[in-house]
């Protein structure tokens, strides 16, 4: 049984196991706020159908570390940047995760913006997969990303820019 979240992380470190962060809203991290040295572990978690009106429909970490492994970003949106996940100030780290069907006007997937320290971002074996723009870079952050599948391509260690072919759900109106 899945349990729809929508959570604010502040100085802490939960780890969250199982969970669907699903039809939120929010200014910053529709579905989750990282915020404060917090460093949350994620794993096998979904994010879908989540909005923000500035960043990371998904998710949002300012001055944050979160670990995320085996989770899933679908269909999140940000009027700004960072459809699945918009980073300032953060260190976050990404492990088979999957990011489709993201909007924003900066950085599909992934956005890095700050107002004062850049973000490093780490991903590896992820696919980026939401139509154009992925990666949003506006601060000079370091994001190192290898054994990924990202649409339009990125210059790290076995990174790929192939079509994963996913298949939409039938329930959710697509052709199929």
């Amino acid at each position: 049984m899945s349990r729809y979240l929508c959570a604010a992380i502040c100085q802490s470190n939960p780890t969250v196991t199982n969970c669907t962060f699903g039809g939120n809203s929010a200014d910053k991290g529709g579905g989750m706020y990282n915020y404060d040295n917090s460093s949350p572990t994620l794993t096998n978690c979904t994010f879908s159908r989540n909005s923000a009106d500035y960043g990371g429909g998904g998710m949002c970490s300012f001055n944050s570390a979160p670990t995320v492994a085996n989770c899933a970003f679908g269909g999140n949106s940000a009027a700004y940047c960072g459809g699945g996940m918009f980073t300032w100030d953060s260190s976050p780290t990404m492990t088979n995760c999957t990011f489709g069907g993201n909007s924003a006007a900066n950085g599909m997937a992934v956005a890095c913006d700050s107002w004062g320290d850049p973000s490093t971002v780490v991903m590896a074996n992820c696919v980026l997969w939401d139509g154009r723009n992925e990666i949003g870079n506006n601060d000079g952050s370091t994001i190192t990303i290898t054994y990924s599948d990202i649409q339009g391509g990125w210059p790290g260690e076995g990174c790929i820019d192939s079509d994963p072919a996913f298949v939409r759900d039938p329930d959710d109106g697509g052709d199929g």
